[in-house]
């Protein structure tokens, strides 16, 4: 059963082994602009993953995706602040209270 989350990105994780490092997946559609933009969004999202790495949920497999071109348009603390605040929801004993939302 996976998780999901929104804001500026949707980050999209599911428990793989517990005793697995996490992985992440980042991914950034055309409509975010071009190329250059585009690369531009997934460095600062990998940057703010790794800034949070304290907070990464062993054994998880996340994908975050970035909506448009609104994760573009945030200033790097601000993008690194929705970062942590996803990644604290990962966590082993919170991920029972988030809520889930179907699609």
């Amino acid at each position: 059963m996976g998780r999901r989350r929104t804001g500026p990105f949707r980050a999209s994780w599911k428990a793989a082994e517990a005793d697995a490092p996490a992985r992440f997946a980042f991914v950034v559609s055309r409509r975010s602009g071009p190329a250059h933009q585009r690369n531009r969004i997934k460095r600062r999202l990998r940057e703010a993953v790794r800034r949070n790495k304290s907070l990464w949920p062993p054994g998880m497999n996340v994908v975050i995706t970035a909506n448009g071109d609104h994760a573009a348009t945030l200033g790097f603390e601000e993008l690194c602040g929705q970062v942590e605040k996803v990644l604290k929801s990962m966590r082993p004993e919170t991920t029972s209270a988030a809520p889930e939302r179907s699609q």
